[in-house]
């Protein structure tokens, strides 16, 4: 499932990401990305940056919905911690029988009024039941994005920056902002340490959280952009590391990347290139 995910995404977000390369200004939500969050309510999806479990839990509760948690509730309790982790990160990659399409927006008017009219056709409870899901859904598929352009731009996932950053490290917290400036209205934490330093007189850190709003994500371009998107996917998932270099090979073709342009004609430079894109982690 999580590859399937990746195909199905990594068009969309290698786009996004090659408008966004050097721009000099500071990283926006594409619009429909934006009305999404909006019409589902689920702004509050940076709660969930504060533990890495979080995002996985809740694509879990789209794929089975909350009422077929029950069903596996004996086998998810006997897990916590990292276990649970790997227990969440194999359900989901094992996971067949969801069809993630169903929460993307429709492409054509008609198709829009068509699943309107479906929607409208469910009962109450069925109709709560439907948003519920896709809420579970988008919150995981906002925070996989952000975890995959912090993966691109810091070499490190903001499941990692968030809670660094509450624990008072202000270069995180600076570099969870160039991200995700929703952070700042609408987590609690974040507020909360603006305000001191407002309060407090840290004019130092004020300043540096307002270059943070504004700083480019990449100021220099990437070789390989498309491959780098689909690599950081997976790590933003914990799984890159889950796929031999030949699977990895196959997902690259079913997402449509071309082999040539980016040097992954076959098994050997698939490795060499995975080899790269952790070097570029490091110095990131």
């Amino acid at each position: 499932m999580i590859s399937k995910l990746v195909v199905e995404q990594s068009p969309q977000y290698i786009e996004i990401f090659r408008e966004l390369q050097g721009k000099g200004k500071g990283f926006r939500l594409p619009v429909d990305m934006i009305e999404i969050r909006d019409r589902l309510n689920i702004g509050n999806y940076v709660d969930l940056y504060d533990k890495e479990l979080n995002f996985g839990v809740a694509l879990f509760f789209a794929f089975v919905g909350e009422n077929g948690f029950k069903e596996w509730s004996s086998e998810v309790n006997q897990f916590s911690g990292d276990d649970l982790g790997d227990w969440l990160v194999d359900f989901l990659a094992n996971f067949d029988e969801f069809d993630s399409s169903a929460f993307f927006p429709p492409e054509s008017e008609e198709e829009k009024s068509r699943l309107e009219d479906d929607f409208q056709n469910l009962s109450i409870e069925d109709q709560a039941i439907a948003t519920k899901r896709a809420q579970w859904f988008w919150i995981s598929m906002f925070g996989s994005f952000h975890n995959m352009l912090a993966v691109m731009v810091h070499g490190e996932k903001m499941t990692s920056l968030v809670p660094r950053a509450l624990g008072g490290d202000q270069d995180a917290f600076c570099k969870a902002i160039q991200i995700d400036r929703s952070l700042l209205s609408a987590h609690a934490g974040f507020r909360a340490i603006r305000q001191r330093a407002h309060d407090s007189g840290d004019t130092a850190f004020v300043r540096k959280i307002a270059a943070a709003e504004m700083r480019p994500l990449l100021s220099t371009r990437l070789r390989y952009p498309g491959l780098y998107v689909l690599f950081a996917m997976l790590e933003s998932m914990a799984s890159l590391d889950e796929f031999k270099d030949s699977e990895l090979l196959d997902i690259c073709d079913e997402a449509g990347l071309d082999r040539y342009q980016n040097r992954i004609e076959d098994v050997g430079y698939l490795t060499k290139r995975r080899l790269e894109f952790r070097r570029f982690q490091k110095s990131a």
